[in-house]
């Protein structure tokens, strides 16, 4: 029997031998039995915080209320300038309401500009989405050059395809050669009346004066540790997060006034430790310090317990602490430590639980406001070597073992005090005629050409209880008392 008939023997009709793939008939390819099982997409791609939580709508953009308020007026009423300049630090906002601007320019539910666009037409999705025609996104950084400029002029010439205005939005506008910015000044002072330019940067000091005075300037605050905290809270909610108020203060501090910077270690935060995010995870992957380390260093400081403190740094060393951020945080404590001694109200500028204030106000009554002071010096001029050393514990360890061994001050008005209090040099009973005199015939000893001298400096600085114009000239008076001192200083 032939090879081909035995093959055909074994596999029935319509049929493939096992491990064979059967063919399709009358086309001469061959498809699998089945076809393996494909993975579905997810409906929707991951969004991070900082651009799922972005403000669609004014009224959601956070800490910048006067310069919302304005636009929104500005919006309403019909006075359009033809080009804004918004600045201020990374993630306050700037590209944000550039891009409320636009959608308020061009929606189309209403027939004129407004501050309340609906987020539902065509203009609205499109300029959300970065992909409306009429809505120029120009990355000034990566598109610095005059040809660039020069394209935008030209297109600035032809009216928008749909939407009511032609809006620029130039991003990190500082970035831009001097030519490019030369190139742009005409246009930019007499715009066609359907073009809006809108400038957005982080360094408006870089920008040409010239083109500034072109613009509606807007600078944009810092936004405060308590709206950060507020808006996390909200989207903590809203993503089912449990985070405590003391962690989302943290993550607020370690922003420093930028709310997608916020949003962001928040992100990374739910990433780590997903649902139940607590306070220690929050300081472990956030490199901050442990506060029970700043109390416990100045707690050494005011025991001037060199041996202690030593031995801290040791121990924070062994344990990986960076002490370059240790040292951050000691002079931000420090600052505390100066704000809970003069201000009644601490926490609205701290920020901080009242168990911490009340801990910061027991360690400052150890100290005066000049030795606070002086540590604070102290410790920022060292905070650069510390930053810098390859071995920064040296620096730390030798700035720290200072801070314990400074004497403390006293108040200069105890001293003043003690000099107002201390007894007349000449010495005798009041009736005297001579003090010198009164003090030989009496039999007692005269004072000392060092007390002298003190009193006599003491009287002349207006230290002394009777006015300088009793003893003779005022502007005499210093060189009257510097005679006196070393005429006694050379008496036996």
């Amino acid at each position: 029997m032939s090879q081909d008939s035995t093959s055909s023997s074994a596999v029935p009709d319509g049929g493939a031998a096992e491990g064979q793939v059967p063919e399709v008939e009358g086309s001469g390819l061959l498809i699998p039995d089945a076809a393996p099982p494909v993975a579905e997409a997810p409906n929707k791609p991951y969004q991070v915080l900082a651009r799922k939580w972005r403000p669609l709508r004014f009224s959601q953009v956070v800490g910048q209320v006067a310069i919302v308020r304005t636009l929104s007026n500005a919006l309403d009423q019909g006075r359009i300038a033809h080009a804004y300049c918004f600045s201020g630090i990374r993630g306050v906002g700037k590209t944000t309401i550039a891009r409320l601007m636009a959608k308020g320019l061009n929606c189309q539910t209403t027939a004129a500009p407004t501050s309340d666009p609906c987020g539902e037409c065509d203009a609205c999705r499109e300029i959300e989405e970065s992909r409306n025609l009429d809505v120029v996104e120009l990355d000034a950084a990566s598109q610095t050059g005059v040809d660039n400029i020069r394209t935008l002029n030209e297109v600035a010439r032809y009216t928008p395809s749909r939407d009511r205005y032609r809006v620029f939005i130039i991003d990190e506008a500082h970035m831009l050669s001097p030519a490019s910015f030369n190139a742009l000044l005409k246009t930019l002072e007499e715009p066609p009346p359907h073009v809006v330019f809108m400038l957005a940067t982080t360094e408006p000091h870089k920008i040409l004066p010239t083109v500034l005075s072109r613009c509606q300037q807007y600078h944009l605050g810092r936004i405060s540790l308590a709206d950060i905290s507020a808006r996390l809270r909200e989207i903590s909610a809203a993503e089912g997060v449990s985070v405590s108020d003391d962690a989302l203060a943290l993550v607020a501090t370690a922003a420093d006034g930028s709310m997608r910077d916020a949003q962001s270690l928040l992100d990374k935060l739910i990433a780590f430790a997903g649902d139940e995010v607590d306070d220690e995870t929050v300081i472990d992957l956030l490199g901050l310090v442990d506060r029970s380390l700043l109390y416990e260093v100045v707690d050494l400081i005011a025991r001037e317990d060199l041996n202690g403190v030593l031995g801290l740094v040791n121990n924070m060393v062994e344990q990986g602490v960076d002490l370059h951020q240790f040292t951050l945080d000691l002079l931000g404590h420090l600052r505390g430590l100066l704000v809970v001694r003069t201000v009644e109200d601490a926490t609205s500028i701290l920020h901080l639980p009242d168990v911490d204030i009340m801990r910061m106000r027991e360690q400052a009554a150890a100290f005066e406001i000049e030795d606070v002071d002086r540590a604070f010096a102290l410790l920022a001029a060292s905070e650069y070597r510390i930053k810098q050393s390859e071995v920064p514990r040296y620096h730390l360890e030798m700035v720290l073992g200072r801070l314990a061994r400074l004497p403390r001050l006293e108040p200069l008005a105890d001293l003043i005090k003690e000099l107002r209090g201390a007894p007349a040099s000449g010495g005798g009973s009041p009736g005297s005629a001579a003090g010198g005199a009164s003090s030989s015939s009496s039999g007692s000893p005269p004072p000392s050409a060092g007390s002298r001298a003190s009193s006599e400096g003491s009287r002349a600085y207006g230290f002394d209880d009777r006015p300088l114009s009793e003893s003779g000239s005022a502007a005499a008076a210093p060189a009257q008392a510097t005679a006196s001192a070393l005429t006694s200083a050379q008496e036996p």
